[in-house]
């Protein structure tokens, strides 16, 4: 490669742009030579152009190479257990207080709620009620427990939650003497189903 000097001479170089100056300037003047000069130019690029891609290609080879993906896989057993809870009887509540009962007179209503002590809501078909131990001379014929008590619903855990109606309870007139039930206290026994 030659280099144009100021006064008109050439000096060898690898300044391949230097060397296309040069040779323009040559050109310029009718000297021949630059279009040879921009030729190789053109293929120089185009193999450096070709040796980038091929380092390129060998270095993405090389590192697809390096990386690798792999597993096992097996498979097993175990085991594990749950426990459930356990659930205890709620209490029937009575709120209505049947007063002043007396041989032959009007039904009166039972109703109330529930108190449960449980974690979570129970569930209750129906409410029941019967005599319990009758004071004195009292006589569960002297007593009359009817109607239906259904609830059909969960009862949330508390006290006072739900409610259940529907009983009744009413003194029967027997035609005997029932002074032995007088300002007595009848106990019912209400159970939940």
């Amino acid at each position: 490669m030659y280099r144009l000097l100021i006064g008109g001479g050439l000096s060898g170089s690898n300044d391949l742009l230097g060397d296309l100056v040069a040779k323009a300037r040559q050109g310029a003047r009718g000297e021949t030579g630059a279009r040879e000069l921009l030729e190789r130019e053109n293929e120089m690029r185009l193999m450096k152009k070709s040796k980038t891609i091929i380092v390129g290609a060998a270095i993405a080879g090389l590192a697809s190479t390096g990386i690798a993906y792999a597993y096992w896989t097996t498979s097993g057993t175990g085991s594990a257990t749950a426990t459930t809870g356990t659930v205890v009887g709620i209490t029937v509540n009575e709120t209505t207080s049947a007063t002043n009962l007396y041989p032959g007179g009007p039904a009166q209503p039972l109703a109330g709620t529930f108190t449960n002590t449980n974690a979570g809501a129970v569930y209750v078909a129906s409410v029941t009620a019967a005599l319990g131990t009758l004071p004195g001379t009292c006589v569960p014929a002297d007593f009359t427990i009817a109607g239906s008590a259904p609830v059909g619903a969960n009862v949330a855990s508390g006290t006072g939650v739900g409610t259940w109606s529907g009983l009744t309870i009413k003194m029967n007139n027997t035609l005997v003497s029932q002074d032995g039930c007088k300002a007595a206290s009848i106990p019912l026994v209400l159970t939940s189903n």
